[in-house]
């Protein structure tokens, strides 16, 4: 092509990028620092600027000139690459060494221009046009873009299914880059002629308008914004976007956070086949809240109690025809431990309807009076709930609880209480009694465990063992360890009476 062909060519592409680095200039109002697109829209702008420039310069400086203008082509692959990590906002899979050798190629090709004398050291006349476009450099250079490129085009591809449907118009773009690119690319190194390099240049910069146009469409068009800095990632809640497959497609900082929790990543994951493993493996406990469609996740085995309420809405993207599902998840751990602590000021255990470990210690100081004098302590410890539990899961475990609280409250007198004091543990207290009546308490609780019980996958069994104070100079707390010892007692009895009756069998 002739010169004059040329800048009719190029000047076109000139202004047209000047013009969208105006607007991305005006639109980032002095945040410039960190838009993409500015940094994208100046490599191409400068990049054009000089290829016109380099029309008007003395031929003694135009080999010198002929590399210089190669600079921002040095950058346009890591231009590319950051524009697409922005796009798919998949900025956390990056590696942290990928910045320094994006852009640490392009910075010493850089400084091998502009230092004429570094170039003779590495490239005799490297800043001749047969060596840039023939050369060994070029080959380096041919390398480092190629490898961008395909990365690229690899996240493109990976992306595309798993983008919601409002994303996939924008995304359609980079399909076309990609194929635009190769195409170019193999017409030039089929020729390696100068035409065939300027099709590669405009090829080029139809792929950067192809990008551009794809971010414009998906920031004008979309209700949400993948972009880095997305506003969701400044939220408490953990939010997840699902497709119309129950996959995860996007999710911000906490959700992302809360699935390094439970050890697993976001990539392909089925959000209630995920619920579902953990519910398997008693790591989490999902109860559903009446007369509403969320949910209570509640984390088994924390050291504090977690407990994150779901909230599930279905949304349709804006192209009207894609659905999705949008899910928070809200942190009301603090909520509940507070209602946690108002019942227990009211003293009812929750799993039970016993009175729970407050009211137990507020009875003990309240009844140990001379009027309440022969005062009997029943310590009761649950036997076999670890075999439930692993067994059959934690919610027949406090099933099981449940069914011998019932019986304990049952067979206790009208001068009785009975508290939960303890996660598998449980106290009676017995007000003006004899030692005859609480053996018979004991033994109406053991024959009413004996029976069948509906429902239930383990036939209940408690130990139990007492002591009674009847004056004031007793102390009350060496009476109930001597009722403990008594109750471990049973345990071991009950245990060797098994050991025996297996090896009868």
């Amino acid at each position: 092509m002739t010169n004059e062909e040329q800048i009719v060519l190029y000047l076109p592409l000139a202004i047209l990028f000047g013009i969208l680095l105006c607007a991305a200039l005006m639109r980032s109002k002095g945040k410039i620092r960190g838009d993409r697109s500015i940094f994208f829209l100046t490599c191409f702008f400068v990049w054009q600027g000089l290829e016109l420039l380099f029309f008007f310069i003395p031929e003694d400086l135009a080999g010198y000139f002929f590399s210089i203008k190669h600079i921002p082509l040095t950058f346009l692959p890591a231009a590319f690459f950051y524009y697409s990590v922005s796009f798919y906002h998949i900025k956390r899979y990056i590696p942290r060494w990928a910045p320094f050798a994006m852009l640490g190629f392009p910075a010493l090709t850089s400084l091998l221009i502009l230092i004429p004398g570094v170039n003779s050291i590495y490239i005799s006349n490297f800043i001749s046009h047969e060596e840039y476009t023939f050369g060994f450099w070029y080959y380096i250079n041919l390398v480092f873009e190629n490898l961008v490129y395909i990365s690229i085009g690899a996240i493109v591809v990976i992306m595309f299914r798993r983008l919601p449907g409002a994303y996939r118009r924008g995304s359609m773009f980079h399909i076309i880059y990609l194929g635009v690119l190769i195409l170019t690319q193999i017409i030039y190194l089929a020729s390696r002629d100068s035409i065939s390099f300027d099709i590669q240049f405009y090829g080029l910069c139809l792929c950067g308008l192809l990008f551009y146009l794809a971010h414009l469409l998906n920031s004008d068009s979309s209700s949400l914004s993948i972009d880095q800095n997305s506003v969701f990632d400044f939220l408490d809640q953990a939010i997840f976007i699902l497709n119309e497959d129950g996959i995860i497609v996007e999710a911000n900082h906490p959700a992302l956070l809360w699935l390094q929790s439970l050890r697993r990543k976001v990539e392909n994951v089925d959000f209630d086949g995920l619920l579902a493993v953990l519910g398997n493996n008693n790591r989490i406990l999902v109860k559903k809240l009446e007369d509403s469609t969320d949910s209570d996740i509640h984390f088994m085995g924390a050291a504090i109690p977690l407990i994150y309420r779901m909230e599930r809405r279905e949304f349709i993207m804006s192209d009207g025809i894609t659905k999705g599902e949008f899910i928070t998840l809200t942190d009301v751990s603090r909520n509940r431990l507070l209602i946690d602590r108002l019942r227990d000021m009211a003293g009812v255990d929750v799993l039970t309807g016993t009175a729970n470990r407050y009211r137990y210690q507020d009875l003990l100081r309240k009844l140990d009076k001379t009027e309440s004098y022969p005062l009997a302590v029943v310590i009761g410890d649950v036997n076999g709930l670890k075999l439930v539990n692993d067994t059959y899961g934690h919610h027949m475990g406090d099933q099981y609880i449940k069914d011998i609280a019932a019986v304990l409250m049952d067979c206790c007198p009208r001068n009785g209480y009975v508290a939960r004091y303890g996660g598998d543990e449980f106290a009676t207290l017995l007000v003006n009694t004899s030692p005859e009546d609480v053996e018979d308490y004991i033994e109406n609780v053991n024959r009413s465990l004996q029976k069948p019980i509906e429902g239930a996958v383990h036939q209940p069994s408690i130990s139990l063992g007492y002591a009674i104070k009847h004056h004031g100079n007793e102390n009350l707390t060496a009476l109930i360890g001597q009722a403990d010892q008594k109750m471990y007692a049973d345990k071991m009895a009950r245990k060797a009476a098994e050991r025996k009756a297996l090896e009868n069998a």
